[in-house]
């Protein structure tokens, strides 16, 4: 099946459905503590209520549609991607996003990064504009498989995979799987397990995120485990809340992000997060997302990686290894970079960091073959 054009809308039926159920908000007792160690707090989800009321959803999906927005089926779903050509010759490069995010993520690099790339950015499935699975089997490896039938389908025949979050595992299965085709991966965070030099006998640096993986553990882990586990269950209330769905999604805006006092989402845009909240619930993607931790988040992180791989390393984000320990996963590191500023959702809070270290890294990955 050949790409079809698609120019996604939000109906006003469904408009008018988000804004009453946010005005029939029932809020919580406030938190007891003066920080974020029991969650979002009220003054927080209060900015987020009176915000989304008023939020234009549509600006975000008409900016996909001027970069170029398709559909395309394959293995039963339609896949959802922007497309933007770059310059004859120009390396393709296919960007994956990951959860909470999705392809806003890219919206605002794709000008810049289109001076170097023809530019692929698909939706994961159940992510958005992406249809949601109907079986299960959807797991990372499966995902890596159908982005090498879309790309072979868009005429690209070699090309570079980047990404973050689960982005970064599509992205490294893809160049491991498909090595004919994909020349490597450029990735944003670097999955790999401590090996036993470095947990007996750490450096201070791997010492400290040792600390840090501990800490992660006990305090921040609760969301990964119900989505692994229980993803239908808590689908129920965040497919019924808009104000739920939002406060889901901007915690770890705020936990993810280097972010301080005075700016407590780091230097994402208030409006990327509303559309990014927006883009989960008019889709009504809570569940359908949350299933590709049931799928694959036990999984993941796991598999070697031969395929050469440049690796980004951002100081807020969640595992940041240092290189030694990191080659233990990735046999072939071609490119590594530990910048000075940014966290999990690089393209939103340091674009022009993300775009001068994704030209370097992907040249480098491209490079290596020759």
């Amino acid at each position: 099946m050949t790409p079809n054009l698609y120019n996604p809308k939000v109906s006003k039926a469904d408009i008018k459905d988000f804004r009453d159920r946010l005005s029939r908000t029932r809020l919580p007792d406030p938190e007891l503590v003066s920080d974020w160690s029991q969650g979002l707090p009220i003054e927080i989800a209060t900015e987020l209520l009176d915000s989304l009321r008023t939020h234009d959803f549509q600006y975000c999906l008409d900016r996909m549609t001027a970069i170029g927005s398709y559909q395309i089926a394959i293995d039963g779903l339609k896949i959802h991607y922007l497309h933007k050509r770059g310059p004859a010759g120009a390396i393709p490069l296919i960007l994956t996003h990951g959860w909470p995010g999705g392809i806003i993520e890219f919206l605002d690099v794709a000008d810049a990064l289109s001076e170097q790339f023809h530019l692929v950015i698909p939706s994961l499935p159940g992510f958005g504009l992406s249809n949601a699975p109907k079986t299960v089997g959807w797991g990372l490896e499966k995902i890596a498989d159908v982005w090498a039938e879309l790309m072979s389908r868009l005429g690209y025949d070699r090309y570079v995979a980047q990404g973050g979050d689960w982005g970064s595992e599509v992205s490294a299965l893809l160049a491991q799987r498909h090595p004919d085709h994909c020349r490597g991966a450029h990735i944003n965070m670097v999955s790999a397990r401590p090996p036993k030099p470095v947990i007996s006998n750490p450096t201070d640096s791997e010492a400290k995120q040792l600390g840090r993986l501990k800490d992660w553990g006990r305090m921040e882990m609760a969301y990964f485990r119900q989505q692994a586990s229980r993803p239908q269950t808590l689908g129920y209330a965040l497919a019924d809340s808009p104000l739920g769905q939002a406060c889901w999604i901007a915690e770890k805006f705020h936990a993810w992000t280097d972010h301080d006092d005075a700016n407590p989402f780091g230097g994402v845009d208030y409006s990327r997060i509303l559309d990014l909240i927006c883009l989960y619930w008019f889709t009504n993607s809570a569940t359908s997302s949350a299933r590709l931790y049931w799928e694959s988040a036990y999984g993941s992180g796991r598999t070697q990686i031969d395929a050469p791989i440049a690796c980004a390393l951002y100081p807020a984000e969640i595992n940041a290894p240092s290189k030694r320990w990191a080659e233990t996963r990735f046999t072939d590191i071609v490119h590594w970079t530990e910048l000075d500023r940014g966290g999990h959702f690089p393209a939103l809070e340091v674009p022009d960091l993300f775009v001068e270290n994704v030209i370097e890294g992907v040249h480098g990955v491209w490079g290596s073959h020759t």
